[in-house]
């Protein structure tokens, strides 16, 4: 397939002297920043950025896995990873609007690419792409790279990585030749991801959310290839797919592009390249994750509305949901009361260290003097000038809903910023944990509690049996209020 570049629309990173050149539609970070600002700039906006190639410097993968010339090192990856047994998608045919998939070893995949390189990348020959490699998982000893802070409050995997019956993550290697590609599509879950180039140089188009609208056929199918002919179709997609906004951007050898939840994305590997990449969740994005499978739902109620008069049709439902989007509602619920409990569990190591302050409302202070919590929301916020210790910081500003917003108003230690999170020790070799600060472990729970309570409020999850699930909803809801009615005055509780 030719790789399509329209130098008139692409946006080509040039790199300043500030740290964030902001002249591009996609920011260049071009020295590192504090996770506060990566989060009100961007997590929060859900707006993309590239972090340039101080973030990997250190990689022992950008060492190992590339030549002096820095080209893919298929020697070293064969001789090391060789055994491994890998998924590998056909670039050049397409089924059911993805490329369809073989396993091969790694040790055939090199081959199979040395002999397509000698031949000049000839289109006579398929063009093959080794994706969705869990390399992490496979080679866990393995210390490959390490999770730039910005991405480590990761719900995803934290909760994945606890999974007794499933040995699986969302964290992968890609390694392609020139001309592979990967179809037009939005992350699972509406997730974020971040995807880093060890070597090799990359094409992204990316349509910000809502836009897809344009990009549907006449059945409601999205396309999967931004640069089909058939678009041009106005028969068969009479939605205007021109009128749909996107942004090109090149990523470098070395860099790391953040790809905000929902936004749909096309990429090109523009010459050989090797990538990492993962899908991650947190409290900053999981409105969006719960919106999409409210959404999913309803498209399998819809498909087997036929059958709605069976005794069991809400359980079929789930059992096709699962199916479809990988999760289903009891899983949904596994998965937040996961993130709780671990939350709840850290908050537990702060509880020695609680004392009241003499403003009339429940706060909490902290006798190290660092992270407290106090809600701008109710009557003690006079206390923040007068009776506090503490001076104010910034506050984390989370959207919980379409239609709501709640506000955490965050206290600072007097020494700077707090918020962000620390260096932690590993559970995979070559994977942060996040050890999180205590702004941030509250601020979890809030929007845990929060979305557990939209989840247990729906009706398709009241028709389900949840005899099975790990915890009683009730009780785990009753857990997180007494925690959080620990550091909360009343009044603001009772928002969620």
């Amino acid at each position: 397939m030719e790789i399509p570049i329209s130098l008139s629309k692409l946006v080509i990173n040039s790199k300043q002297t500030d740290g964030v050149n902001y002249s591009c539609d996609v920011p260049l970070i071009t020295s590192p920043l504090s996770y506060a600002e990566f989060r009100e700039r961007f997590l929060k906006l859900n707006k993309p950025c590239i972090l340039d190639d101080w973030a990997t410097a250190d990689w022992r993968c950008r060492k190992e896995w590339t030549t002096n010339d820095n080209l893919p090192n298929l020697c070293f990856l064969k001789e090391n990873f060789g055994s491994a047994v890998v998924p590998v998608a056909d670039c050049s045919k397409v089924a059911f609007y993805s490329h369809p998939k073989q396993e091969v070893s790694v040790a055939d995949y090199i081959d199979y690419w040395k002999e397509y390189i000698g031949k000049g990348h000839a289109s006579c020959q398929p063009c093959l792409y080794l994706k969705d490699w869990h390399f992490t998982r496979d080679f866990p000893s393995y210390k490959a790279y390490t999770t730039p802070e910005y991405f480590s409050s990761d719900w995803l995997n934290e909760f994945w990585d606890k999974k007794l019956d499933r040995n699986d993550d969302y964290r992968f290697v890609y390694m392609g030749p020139k001309g592979s590609w990967t179809p037009f599509h939005a992350d699972v879950f509406k997730s974020y991801s971040w995807s880093a180039n060890i070597c090799g140089r990359k094409k992204w188009v990316l349509v910000p959310p809502g836009q897809e609208e344009h990009l549907r056929d006449r059945h409601g199918n999205i396309t999967c290839d931004l640069f089909s002919a058939d678009l041009m179709d106005k028969m068969l997609f009479p939605n205007n797919p021109e009128e749909a906004e996107r942004v090109e951007v090149i990523q470098e050898s070395g860099q790391i592009i953040f790809v905000p939840s929902g936004w749909h994305h096309q990429v090109w590997n523009l010459i050989d390249t090797i990538s990492l990449n993962h899908n991650w969740l947190n409290g900053f994005n999981v409105d969006v994750m719960w919106a999409s499978l409210q959404a999913s739902l309803l498209e399998v109620e819809h498909e087997l509305a036929d059958l709605k008069d069976m005794d069991s049709w809400p359980q079929q439902c789930q059992v096709v949901l699962q199916a479809y989007s990988g999760i289903d509602y009891a899983e949904y619920y596994r998965f937040l009361y996961a993130i709780a409990i671990t939350r709840l569990v850290l908050l537990e190591r702060h509880a020695e260290q609680m004392s009241c302050c003499n403003c009339s409302n429940s706060r909490v202070s902290l006798d190290t003097a660092t992270d407290q919590c106090l809600s701008d929301k109710v009557a003690c916020s006079e206390a923040i000038t007068s009776a506090c210790d503490a001076s104010v910081g910034s506050r984390i500003e989370a959207e919980v809903s379409s239609q709501k917003s709640v506000s955490v108003g965050i206290l600072k230690n007097k020494a700077g910023d707090n918020e962000g999170l620390a260096p932690t020790c590993q559970e995979r070799d070559n994977e942060q944990s996040p050890i999180l600060r205590f702004s941030h472990i509250l601020f979890d729970l809030w929007m845990v509690y929060h979305h557990m309570k939209l989840l247990l409020d729906s009706k398709e999850f009241q028709q389900l049996d949840v005899s099975e699930l790990p915890s009683a909803p009730s009780e785990a809801m009753s857990k997180m209020a007494e925690a959080l009615l620990k550091f909360y005055c009343s009044d603001c509780f009772s928002m969620l």
